[in-house]
Parts: structure tokens; C-alpha cells; sequence
């Protein structure tokens, strides 16, 4: 072998981690176990994730013939106030350790039921990372993430009210982190009746700016000190046009220290809901 082969093979043996090659020696089937224990695995629904370690509360909605994943978690403060509908962020999924599955757990605990849903709010990037995939794509043999799910997202919220509405709730919320917040506020056009208040958290620029501003319900705008670029420049425009529109139920809250995941400062951003909630419903009786 020529000196230039030998050092190719000693490139490519470099790429091997001591570890993969342990594990390259265990059972096949022995590390599928262990790649899935205690996993959430994605199923052929792009936005739906077939729980395999147990989720608390996982109550799937059937929509449109079709289980999407929905998780409820009954409030356990025994004074029933009201229910939380969240809107994960964009690209996120249904279940994760982010912001909020911290709030669906920590809301029951002060009198409000919450239920968290899988929505359809692919990321995409903005660049092509490899060339072989846009071959791929040209050619049909890859999956186009832009296709439209069967079960669009009105759809899958219509079925989270209703879900609540079995359960005779009055107060329902809409909670939106990021795009999340976009997606909730939009839905309140078709379901302003059954929604009592929207509660924004670190959300871009709304794209309806002017209905926005016509928004009647109670509204929370929270975001971080440390958030997204835009993101505090998003809330401010929202504020003023508020102001502008003479609506007294609009409030702001800023978070000092805070990034867009709120890492380490979990417990003010539950506080910050959980007083904002209290001030606004509290004396205007329970369920």
C-alpha cells in the first residue's frame, strides 16, 4: 500500500470513537433497547410522537379519523379555576424538558388544569446543509418537510376546546411560547368565545399587527432580558399599540437574567403566570 492509502485508513479510524466501537459489539437488537428506553419515538405523522416512557396525563385527541398526541393533567389544588391550552414553539416537540412542559406540570398545582398539544410548527432552515440532499429532493427521494399534515392545526386546537368544553370548564387560556404565541393569538379569530385570556411568552412579531391591537381579552406579554434578538423590540410594539388602542388588559412582564428556554429562572416565570392569573380571574369566581 502507497504511504498516501495508509494514512487515508488511519484518518478514517480516527473518526471512530472508542465508544461506538464498544457498542458496535453489543447485540444489535440490545442497542435499539437501549436507544429507546426511556425515548419519545416519532411516528410516520411528522407531528405525532408515539410516547414509549410513560407521559403524564398522555390523553391522544382523535381528529379527523387520526390520534394526535395531547397530554392533560387535572388540577390538584382543589379549587378548580380554569384550564391552559399551550402552544409548544416552533420545531419543538410535543414533550420535552423546555418551557412548556415545566408549565403544564407547575399550573394544576395552582388551580389550573393544563393541556399541551402536538401542533404543526415545523422548523426550517433557511440554508441546504448537503448537497446529496437536495439531490435527493430534486430526484422525489426524500421526505419535502413543507407538506401539509392531515390534521391542520385549527383542526387540532378545535379539538382541544372541545375536549375541555366535555369537562365544563369556563376559563379556558391560551398559552404561546415563540411562534407558539403567533399560532394562539391567530386562533382566537375562530375561537374568541371560548377563550378567556392569551398569555405570550418570548413571541416574535405578530404577522396581524392591526387585529392585534383591536384584542379585547386580558393579555401577558412576557419576555427575557437575554431573549431572542427582535424579541423585546416585538413587545414593545405590541405595547405601544395597546396603548395606543386604549386597551387597559394588556400587561408586559420582563424577566431579568431570562433566555428564550428561561434555563434557571423556571420558578419566575411560573410565578409571573401564577400572579398575573390570580390578579386577573381570582375574584371573578371558579368553575
Amino acid at each position: 500500500m502507497t504511504q498516501q492509502y495508509i494514512g487515508t485508513l488511519y484518518f478514517l479510524a480516527s473518526l471512530i470513537s472508542p465508544t461506538q466501537l464498544l457498542a458496535a459489539d453489543k447485540n444489535p437488537s440490545e442497542n435499539n433497547k437501549m436507544e429507546m428506553d426511556g425515548q419519545e419515538q416519532r411516528s410516520n405523522d411528522n407531528n405525532s410522537y408515539q410516547v414509549n416512557s410513560p407521559t403524564t396525563g398522555f390523553s391522544p385527541l382523535t381528529v379527523a379519523g387520526e390520534q394526535i398526541d395531547a397530554a392533560y393533567i387535572e388540577e390538584s389544588y382543589g379549587e378548580r379555576k380554569g384550564a391552559v391550552v399551550l402552544f409548544h414553539d416552533q420545531g419543538e416537540q410535543f414533550e420535552s424538558n423546555g418551557v412548556i412542559t415545566t408549565l403544564r406540570h407547575a399550573l394544576p398545582e395552582f388551580g389550573w388544569s393544563s393541556l399541551n398539544v402536538s401542533l404543526n410548527l415545523p422548523f426550517e432552515p433557511n440554508i441546504l446543509l448537503s448537497a446529496s440532499l437536495e439531490k435527493a429532493e430534486s430526484n422525489g427521494e426524500a421526505e419535502d418537510a413543507k407538506t401539509l399534515p392531515v390534521v391542520s392545526n385549527e383542526q387540532r386546537i378545535a379539538a382541544a376546546l372541545a375536549f375541555l368544553k366535555e369537562k365544563d370548564f369556563e376559563q379556558i387560556i391560551f398559552i404561546g411560547l415563540g411562534q407558539g404565541g403567533n399560532l394562539a393569538f391567530e386562533s382566537l379569530q375562530n375561537n374568541s368565545g371560548a377563550v378567556s385570556a392569551l398569555v405570550l411568552i418570548s413571541t416574535p412579531i405578530i404577522t396581524k399587527q392591526q387585529e392585534f391591537g383591536l384584542l379585547e381579552l386580558p393579555v401577558l406579554d412576557v419576555f427575557g432580558s437575554r431573549d431572542l434578538a427582535g424579541i423585546e423590540q416585538a413587545v414593545a410594539q405590541r405595547k405601544v399599540r395597546m396603548k395606543r388602542n386604549e386597551e387597559a388588559n394588556y400587561s408586559d412582564r420582563e424577566i431579568i437574567g431570562a433566555n428564550h428556554v428561561y434555563y434557571g429562572l423556571e420558578p419566575m416565570l411560573i410565578s409571573t403566570l401564577r400572579g398575573w392569573l390570580r390578579t386577573q380571574f381570582d375574584q371573578q369566581g371558579q368553575n
